[in-house]
């Protein structure tokens, strides 16, 4: 497999209690019993002129949106025929999510990326018209994109970036994992402690803190990089953290109640990067999502 590294260029099988032990808490509380009424604007650019392009950033948010499988989502990629995905091209968007939401507001909204992302303005994520000078007109910072979703009414709001240093807009508050922005930064993660006691650690996002937030699930740390890889066939290529939440519609129901909320995805991604990647990678390239919930979980997929 060739990977591709997802920045501003984007960027051991647990033991059965751990596992058990982390996948038990963050199933345990799904907001829904039912899909939701939702709305969703998923975003995926593939072609950046000025900086180097990636090959399945496009492809990732296509299946997202065909995973996701409900009606209100709104694909932005830039494909042939389409303008090249600017960044009022998504403001806008996530503004007319707001200004269309129905009464009492949605049951569930759901903001997915991927791309290129950077650590500047405090993270950001990169639009096509980015050039290396890194312009904030061309970039949407953590804190714009944050406050952008929290102004749109829905009981639940989930952030999902596949995108080199997407732990940025992990934040801390209302709970979240604490586990370093750089996965092999401290002797205390060791690569045989870290994954068991990153996901018992995970398990407090979604059993601690107020709902009303936002539940965001980022492919890599703060200081990681993300990575995509080529697949089997010419054209089945994803984000390795988008590879794990697709395949977690099919196999990450982990109470078998035909639902995949967040935090199921994110558990079976979380084993999907380590098992996929981490396993053949350089230490230096390693790395794992990252999660910050609030006590209220959300579907995700239907099976």
């Amino acid at each position: 497999m060739n990977g591709t590294l997802r920045r501003n260029r984007r960027a051991t099988m647990l033991a059965a209690a751990s596992f058990a032990m982390a996948s038990c808490a963050l199933a345990s509380c799904a907001y829904f019993t039912e899909a939701p009424e939702s709305r969703a604007i998923v975003v995926g650019i593939d072609n950046y002129p000025n900086i180097n392009s990636l090959e399945w950033c496009v492809a990732d948010a296509k299946a997202m949106v065909e995973a996701l499988d409900a009606e209100g989502t709104t694909l932005i990629d830039g494909s042939v025929g389409s303008s090249p995905v600017v960044k009022q091209t998504v403001t806008d968007a996530l503004e007319s999510a707001a200004a269309e939401a129905p009464t009492g507001g949605y049951d569930r909204f759901l903001f997915y990326y991927s791309g290129h992302g950077d650590p500047v303005f405090g993270g950001s994520i990169l639009m096509a018209d980015v050039t290396p000078s890194l312009s904030a007109g061309a970039a949407i910072s953590t804190d714009e994109l944050l406050s952008l979703i929290a102004k749109i009414p829905a009981r639940t709001r989930v952030a999902i970036l596949d995108s080199c240093y997407s732990g940025a807009f992990v934040r801390e508050e209302p709970a979240y994992s604490p586990v370093p922005d750089d996965y092999e930064e401290g002797s205390a993660w060791t690569d045989s402690l870290s994954l068991p006691r990153f996901l018992a650690s995970a398990a407090s996002a979604f059993s601690a803190g107020a709902g009303g937030g936002i539940i965001a699930l980022s492919a890599a740390g703060a200081d990681e990089l993300s990575w995509e890889i080529d697949g089997d066939a010419a054209e089945d290529g994803h984000g390795v953290f988008t590879s794990g939440l697709l395949e977690a519609k099919t196999s990450g129901d982990l109470n078998l109640d035909g639902l995949v909320t967040a935090a199921e995805a994110y558990d079976y991604a979380v084993d999907y990067v380590e098992k996929a990647f981490n396993a053949t990678a350089a230490d230096v390239y390693k790395y794992l999502p990252r999660v910050s919930g609030t006590a209220l979980d959300a579907v995700l997929f239907v099976r």
